[in-house]
């Protein structure tokens, strides 16, 4: 579907007066910018995860406390803020993996187009190098989980 997609869009391109090349620059530009896009919002995500995963951790001690105690009242008011927090948790979970498995595909779109490309246009493999560029950023946000 990926190449389908690429292949369209320079058809289109192509039948509408652009070249080729002007079509594979104009797509990779919008690959880029799709890209840049994943990129800021797996960052936020993150972000949040990181946010609700330490605010849950320290609710659980907190509740664990508080029955303890016998401080059941407390722990019934911890016990709701601790399911909010999950499941802004599990949410932000289900963005994140939304997002990677975008750039996942987006890879194999850049990688069909690279060979459209070849090595004579110089603007779409400068645009390509920095759509890999985003692509390494979003895998080093994962891997910052």
């Amino acid at each position: 579907m990926a190449s389908v997609q690429s292949s369209g869009n320079q058809q289109k391109a192509s039948s509408g007066g652009l070249g080729q090349e002007a079509a594979n620059v104009e797509f990779a530009s919008f690959l880029f910018d799709h890209l840049d896009s994943l990129t800021e919002i797996a960052r936020l995500v993150s972000r949040r995860l990181r946010f609700c995963s330490s605010k849950a951790s320290s609710m659980r001690a907190e509740l664990d406390e508080a029955k303890e105690l016998g401080m059941e009242d407390v722990a019934s008011d911890l016990l709701v803020g601790l399911n909010r927090f999950e499941t802004m948790q599990s949410a932000a979970q289900s963005q994140f993996d939304m997002a990677l498995q975008e750039s996942q595909s987006m890879a194999a779109v850049i990688d069909s187009l690279e060979s459209d490309c070849g090595d004579s246009q110089g603007d779409c493999q400068g645009l390509l190098d920095k759509c890999r560029q985003k692509l390494a950023e979003m895998e080093a946000v994962r891997q910052s989980l």
